[in-house]
């Protein structure tokens, strides 16, 4: 549960809450390129048309993500191998893992499936919280869904 509740916590804020690795490709690469991963730790290795580059040429602005200066511009292809991530989760992460871990378990157990949003009781209508990235609910259990909410989202907005 712990796993599964990392993969949706780092989908929905955008960051690795821990160090990790990527590889991205592009393709006729402009002379600047953004890595799609955030915050971005360090380059590891760069290739140019398969043919390794050295890291001493590589600019990295860490806080946007733009990579330049490796003398790829008008070439086939770019390979990045970067790390990227936060150096540890911070304390709302870990909480909202363990409310996640919590309230997963019961719920296996109890046979109720989610939180109640609404309930109508001389309509006979209970609105359960379900999972709804777009509306603020990776988890649709309430609690975890508002501590997750209170992280900065780490992705790229506007870079240029």
């Amino acid at each position: 549960m712990v796993a599964e509740f990392e993969e949706i916590a780092e989908r929905f804020r955008g960051v690795a809450f821990t160090p990790r690795s990527h590889t991205e490709t592009f393709t006729y690469p402009a002379s600047l390129v953004v890595l799609a991963r955030q915050p971005v730790r360090s380059i590891t290795s760069f290739t140019v048309n398969a043919v390794t580059g050295t890291l001493g040429d590589v600019t990295l602005d860490a806080h946007t993500g733009r990579v330049g200066g490796g003398g790829w511009y008008g070439s086939k292809t770019l390979v990045v191998a970067y790390s990227h991530g936060l150096d540890a989760p911070p304390a709302v992460a870990l909480r909202a893992c363990a409310e996640y871990v919590r309230a997963s378990a019961t719920t296996d157990r109890s046979g109720t499936s989610r939180d109640v949003i609404a309930q109508t009781f001389d309509g006979g209508i209970t609105r359960f919280s379900s999972p709804d990235f777009s509306k603020g609910r990776p988890t649709g259990f309430l609690e975890v869904d508002r501590l997750l909410g209170s992280l900065p989202d780490y992705r790229l907005t506007g870079v240029g």
